[in-house]
């Protein structure tokens, strides 16, 4: 049979990648080709609403990949072979995976031995997944460990047992901490109507008599289920638990949020799940494909198809919530309910049902970003270190959805709350008073023309916690040999409550003011710009235009190779001693070797225009005059 040019036959030597029509797939089925057939089959029993043959392409690759599993030995390769659905050219609707078992290997040398995923993650296989990771962490990860503690929640969910129709909201004062062992829950809510039941003042004293199960939103209800097959009686759900509509209890019970995940047994994470209404559970589709084949001696072959399992970590609806971060990193245990399967991440590493790894957990699984659960308070990261993690989750957590901005602060806040007794240092609208000059020196990309800063307050300008965009860090700690700090401190701002700044109360600062303009500082120094402004968009004072607005630089950091600014501009009433932060300006070279220095105000340069190398410092730098000024 001569080689079918879409599918090859499931025969290639290398790296194999082809494109068609579904028709084109389907008409080389019907003209014979075996393996066309299979993939014919795998489309038409996963995806039973026919796919338009006219308007619908397919993808088919086959390639190697590293793998180490129970199936593969340590640092072997294996082929993936994976038939992608598109809606047109290079944009998959669906991605379906062929492989085969261990104990039913085909006919075709590069069909991918794999495990099969249960049925459904409310399998039992899927319980004992879950069973299993948890009594080996508890009884194994010293790591995951948590110091014996007398926190309790003030209110958890008394589930109850098995085949109980009721359960109930309980307040916890006087009780055993040891006894009162309970899971958490991490999910979105999407639209308030799907969280039909909610504690308020109405339904407080009726919640603590019970709840029907029943009433409960789809995702409340598997989480009772699963808790209750754990043999776990407690459950911490934060509409149950806190009293909705009460900014007093939002607030009592939001500054012990690092306690209650802290000191979960288990948080049970609705990945998949967009609202009250998705569940923890789903069905996992298999397709089985026998036959025989031609093209090898008329052998039998067994093989199957699933959607490909994705591990994309922001794939999951519930991975984009700014709100769920501090819950995945202060929770010892976290067990993901996918789509397709379970995952579970603790302090010690991660495992998924898809790739059970040889020995026990691994480090990592490909697709989950770094594990960044914070281990306990015991087991701390130094000073340099825990700087460099608060850099790392701020930079993540800012490009997360809220749907109240006003909580940009307090979603935050049980990681800050971990943080402070470690530190012995208290935070001001997200910077740290112990490294507050590395706090200070946050950056925005300057590529995104929507950066600009919250219209309504929720922080002073001078905060990461004002901005509407991403921030990062371009100054690491413990990355800068000794850095020297140019200004100290004269005033802090006032707080309202943990980290949050009295609105009208300003940041007195001590240092060197150097004044500019946009158009001075703007140069790119050995391709390395110097000027990140905080907002694409903003309105220059009276009689100015943006380049030649008066701007004024606050020496902050300096090291050998590098020297960073903070950008202030003048703001309130004429005589007044206040400003507002614009931007940052960072010099990312030595000053005391020749470093090639343009001006983008200059002409257009290209390779082969004149370098123009100059020794010292930046004019934004040089000055002796110091100043005390007031930051809003």
């Amino acid at each position: 049979m001569p080689e079918c040019r879409l599918c090859s036959n499931f025969a290639s030597e290398g790296d194999y990648y082809a494109q068609g029509s579904i028709e084109k797939l389907y008409s080389s089925a019907e003209n014979g080709c075996t393996t066309c057939g299979i993939l014919r089959q795998a489309i038409r029993e996963l995806l039973p609403e026919q796919p338009d043959l006219q308007t619908k392409y397919v993808a088919w690759s086959m390639k190697t990949k590293d793998r180490t599993d129970m199936l593969h030995p340590t640092d072997s390769t294996q082929w993936e072979l994976s038939l992608r659905v598109e809606q047109e050219p290079f944009v998959p609707d669906h991605d379906i995976q062929i492989y085969a078992t261990a104990e039913d290997p085909s006919p075709w040398e590069i069909v991918p031995l794999d495990h099969h995923l249960p049925t459904s993650t409310d399998s039992e296989e899927s319980y004992a997944f879950a069973s299993h990771a948890l009594n080996r962490c508890l009884n194994t990860h010293r790591l995951c460990d948590n110091p014996a503690s007398e926190f309790v929640p003030f209110r958890l969910v008394d589930v109850g047992s098995p085949g109980e129709s009721y359960v109930r909201v309980i307040e916890t004062p006087g009780t055993d901490a040891a006894e009162t062992r309970y899971c958490a829950l991490s999910h979105c809510w999407g639209p308030p109507e799907t969280i039909t039941t909610q504690l308020n003042d109405t339904t407080y004293e009726d919640y603590k008599k019970g709840i029907p199960v029943a009433a409960l939103p789809k995702t409340f209800f598997d989480a009772v289920a699963f808790t209750r097959k754990l043999g776990q009686r407690y459950l911490w759900i934060d509409s149950l638990c806190i009293v909705q509509g009460s900014r007093d209890d939002w607030l009592a019970q939001g500054a012990e949020m690092c306690k209650i995940y802290e000191n979960s047994l288990l948080t049970l994470a609705a990945a998949s799940s967009s609202s009250g209404h998705g569940g923890l559970f789903y069905p996992s589709a298999r397709v089985e494909m026998t036959g025989s084949a031609p093209e090898k001696s008329g052998q039998t072959y067994r093989v199957f198809a699933r959607f490909n399992v994705t591990h994309r970590f922001f794939n999951f609806p519930l991975m984009n919530r700014a709100w769920v971060l501090q819950e995945r990193l202060l929770s010892p245990r976290t067990l993901y309910f996918t789509h397709q399967e379970l995952v579970w991440e603790c302090r010690s590493g991660n495992v998924c049902q898809c790739s059970p790894i040889l020995g026990g957990f691994r480090a990592q699984m490909a697709g989950f970003p770094v594990n960044s659960k914070l281990q306990s308070a015991a087991k701390h990261l130094d000073g340099s270190a825990l700087v460099t993690k608060w850099h790392e989750v701020v930079e993540v957590y800012t490009q997360l959805k809220m749907t109240k901005t006003s909580d940009k602060l307090m979603a935050v806040d049980g990681v800050a709350q971990y943080m402070s007794p470690i530190r012995g240092s208290r935070h001001y609208a997200g910077l740290w008073a112990d490294s507050f000059a590395f706090d200070l020196s946050w950056t925005v990309d300057t590529f995104d023309e929507s950066r600009s800063r919250s219209p309504e307050w929720r922080a002073p300008t001078w905060s990461w916690a004002s901005m509407e965009s991403k921030v990062y860090w371009q100054t690491k700690a413990g990355e800068i040999p000794t850095p020297e700090t140019h200004f100290a401190v004269e005033k802090w701002p006032q707080l309202q409550q943990t980290g949050v700044i009295q609105p009208g109360s300003f940041l007195s600062i001590r240092g060197v003011l150097v004044k500019t303009t946009v158009a001075e500082v703007d140069v790119v120094v050995n391709t390395s710009p110097c000027l990140y402004e905080d907002c694409a968009e903003w309105t220059p004072s009276s009689g100015h235009t943006r380049d030649d607005e008066p701007l004024y630089c606050l020496r902050l950091l300096e090291s050998e190779n590098m020297v960073c600014s903070l950008m202030l501009r003048r703001t309130g009433s004429e005589g007044q001693n206040l400003y507002q932060r614009h931007g940052l300006l960072i010099f990312s070279a030595n000053p005391n070797k020749e470093n090639d220095t343009w001006n983008t105000r200059d002409k257009t340069r290209s390779k082969w225009s004149p370098r123009n190398y100059q020794k010292g410092y930046p004019q934004w730098w040089t000055g002796d005059s110091m100043n005390v000024v007031s930051i809003i």
